[in-house]
């Protein structure tokens, strides 16, 4: 088991474009969370559908100052240049933290009741702090882009 790449979520997607009509609101200030993960995880991008169902239902990466659930994204928004579409937000800190082992982060929608997988971000190897600053810092492209025009 292991994280071994960041991704988006095939059935959550599919949902939201499709008829299912997923109620993830990406351009919301107050319904996108990230939640942080230890290497234990195993994701699947084609079949995982929520942060509250297996593997995201154990091996969380929390602790003093970061919540069970994770933080909220603020500032999240669309844009689209020469035919790539971004999806951004701002920079997450939290202070004060005391964390272990976090490898990855997953984004998931609060608008859902079942809190609908979004993106995983890994981060490539564990990060930790003792009293420190977790932050995460984008990147200048986005959190995820897509391209209109293949």
């Amino acid at each position: 088991m292991a994280v071994t790449a960041s991704g988006l979520y095939y059935l959550t997607f599919r949902d939201i474009l499709g008829t299912a009509q997923l109620a993830v609101d990406l351009d919301s200030e107050t319904t996108n969370k990230i939640a942080l993960y230890t290497n234990s995880i195993t994701p699947n991008f084609d079949t995982d559908t929520a942060q509250s169902a297996a593997p995201y239902n154990a091996n969380e990466a929390t602790g003093t100052n970061w919540p069970a659930g994770g933080v909220v994204l603020t500032t999240t928004g669309f844009s689209v240049t020469t035919g790539t579409l971004s999806w951004t937000a701002a920079n997450v800190s939290v202070a004060s933290t005391t964390i272990t082992n976090a490898r990855a982060g997953l984004i998931y929608g609060l608008a859902s009741t079942t809190k609908s997988c979004v993106c995983l971000v890994n981060f490539t190897s564990d990060y930790s702090t003792n009293n420190g600053t977790f932050a995460i810092t984008w990147n200048g492209s986005g959190i995820f882009t897509i391209d209109l025009t293949p």
